[in-house]
């Protein structure tokens, strides 16, 4: 009988053991999750550093940056400007189009996506040959001459009723312009524009040009040449046109 009560206890001592032995293990990985998620926080802190000073070994001058701000923009990641400094918006936006092509969102590019990214710039909206001027023959300048970024006021006539001065924002790289023009009241419209081997600038578009905001078409002409830019706009209703001086350079 003793031999019984005997063998029952230690039956009942080893169930308590087994029954509280999960409790024991479920603290234990209570307590290791802040340090689970302290780790990945110093991970991702440390991923992102990385990728800053690799973006800092680029080198990127003013201008390449602009050029970078006016091609997120024109894709759809408005920068909200095009200054050459990448404050907290343009991080966001260099950050949504990493994410976009599934890559890593840390806000700062790599050698790899600069290059990428400058080739998404969107393809002009109208094209045709080239006529070249008497000044200057075909195929005078290599490509890429006309490289850089270019701004300045446009003045406007006729658009929206009233006169008045816009602000152009513009990249060249290689046969491609594109840009915005800023009209106040309304916004930013966008430019894609071919440029020619021999600087002449023309091609299409769409921007804002009623008192309501409405959107008509618009035919380009220009040239560029001597560090600046010159640009004519007709729609319609009326017209802009003025010189962009070329910027950091």
């Amino acid at each position: 009988m003793l031999l019984g009560a005997g063998a029952m206890l230690l039956a009942l001592a080893a169930g308590a053991h087994y029954l509280t032995q999960p409790r024991k293990q479920q603290a234990q990985t209570t307590e290791s999750t802040p340090a689970a998620e302290a780790a990945v926080s110093e991970s991702t802190a440390d991923s992102v550093e990385a990728a800053r000073e690799g973006e800092e070994a680029l080198k990127l001058i003013t201008a390449d940056r602009q050029r970078i701000q006016v091609i997120l923009t024109a894709l759809g990641y408005d920068t909200r400007g095009s200054d050459g400094t990448f404050g907290q918006r343009s991080r966001e936006m260099i950050a949504a189009w990493q994410r976009a092509k599934g890559q890593t969102a840390t806000g700062y590019l790599t050698a790899a996506q600069v290059p990428a990214l400058l080739r998404e710039a969107p393809a002009p909206a109208a094209a045709r040959p080239s006529t070249p001027s008497a000044s200057s023959p075909p195929n005078s300048r290599q490509a890429g001459a006309y490289d850089g970024v270019y701004g300045g006021g446009m003045s406007s006539s006729g658009f929206g009723q009233a006169s008045g001065v816009v602000t152009a924002e513009l990249s060249i790289a290689g046969r491609l312009l594109i840009g915005r023009i800023t009209q106040p009241g309304c916004g930013n419209s966008s430019l894609s524009l071919t440029v020619s081997s021999n600087g002449d600038i023309y091609g299409g578009g769409r921007l804002y040009e009623g008192q309501d905001c409405s959107v008509g078409a618009f035919t380009a002409t220009g040239r560029a040449a001597g560090g600046a830019v010159t640009l004519e706009l007709r729609a319609t209703g009326g017209s802009m046109r003025g010189s962009l001086g070329r910027r950091g350079g």
